[in-house]
């Protein structure tokens, strides 16, 4: 937390009691109660979200909101969840692994989120641009 905060700086006194690891290594609860009172609250110097969380937030309330409506939007917003979902799948695999057999895209973890595949969620020009964006993670892979 920073100190030169105006909203930091009230409480000054306590956010400098507990700066130091060493004030958190015993905490009696009258010590807990004053920091859920008087520090938990303040502004933290946390970085803020990036754009992509935001979106991804706004994606996720607009799909609440529209499930609350009844809306014909909810398919769409849905499908787009479950995009997300799915290459967040081939993220971690290619993570975990650093490349990934375009076949696998038809199996388990893949196609317990989607039966058919790629092929359940997206467009056919979207699964060959899939196909073609793993093509050339093996070609740099194998290169180096």
């Amino acid at each position: 937390m920073s100190l030169d905060n105006f909203v930091v700086r009230p409480k000054r006194r306590f956010v400098e009691r507990y700066r130091e690891p060493e004030a958190w290594a015993s905490l009696a609860p009258e010590a807990l109660a004053e920091l859920s009172r008087e520090v938990a609250a303040l502004p933290s110097e946390q970085e803020p979200e990036g754009q992509e969380a935001k979106r991804f937030e706004l994606l996720l309330l607009r799909l609440q909101l529209a499930l609350l409506r009844a809306e014909p939007g909810f398919e769409r917003l849905r499908d787009r969840v479950r995009q997300i979902e799915f290459v967040n799948l081939i993220v971690d695999h290619l993570t975990e692994h650093g490349l990934m057999d375009a076949g696998r895209l038809y199996e388990s973890p893949f196609t317990d989120l989607a039966p058919r595949g790629p092929d359940g969620f997206f467009s056919p020009a979207d699964v060959q641009e899939l196909l073609a964006v793993l093509e050339d993670v093996r070609r740099s892979a194998v290169a180096a």
